[in-house]
């Protein structure tokens, strides 16, 4: 239920939904967290209703979407603007209420929103965050078993508008 940790679990799940060899698939600061055999960069951002501390209420779920500063890892190197890297955004929503029965390892209580980079480039309420609400409008959220089919056409998205924009 800890945060910190409740990322690394999202991001696993997400490579374990495109059977990316989970050895060595974290790489702290990097541009992205995943890269899929077919070259798709995710990012994968995670949120949940319950948390590790006492809590009077429950969560509002929002997720960052800040652009930064990329370090190369194999340089060592940090760029200079901030950009948004990955192809394909992940929004991984741990989404039960009842701290009786959550269970970060029931996939049935993960839901997963997922976003082209070009969608969440043309956000238009924020640079920063989107909230839950926002998510909602834009896209319908996906079970586990449907993430790797939704993060295909969401990249494929991606690739369409990226060729539109160089032609246009």
């Amino acid at each position: 239920m800890n945060n910190s940790i409740r990322c690394i679990l999202a991001e696993f799940l997400v490579a374990k939904a495109f059977d990316i060899d989970s050895a060595g698939v974290r790489v702290p600061w990097s541009a992205y967290d995943l890269k899929t055999r077919d070259g798709i960069k995710i990012e994968v951002k995670s949120a949940a209703y319950l948390q590790s501390w006492k809590q009077t209420r429950l969560s509002t779920i929002s997720f960052s979407i800040k652009a930064a500063r990329c370090w190369d890892a194999d340089s060592g190197v940090m760029e200079l603007e901030a950009r948004r890297p990955a192809d394909v955004y992940v929004f991984a929503l741990l989404a039960c209420i009842d701290s009786s029965t959550v269970n970060p390892l029931d996939l049935a209580q993960w839901q997963f929103y997922v976003l082209a980079r070009c969608d969440v480039d043309a956000y238009p309420r924020s640079k920063h965050s989107v909230t839950l609400r926002s998510l909602e409008k834009m896209v319908e959220p996906v079970a586990f078993g449907e993430l790797r089919a939704a993060v295909q056409i969401a990249s494929k998205r991606h690739q369409d508008m990226a060729q539109l924009s160089r032609e246009g």
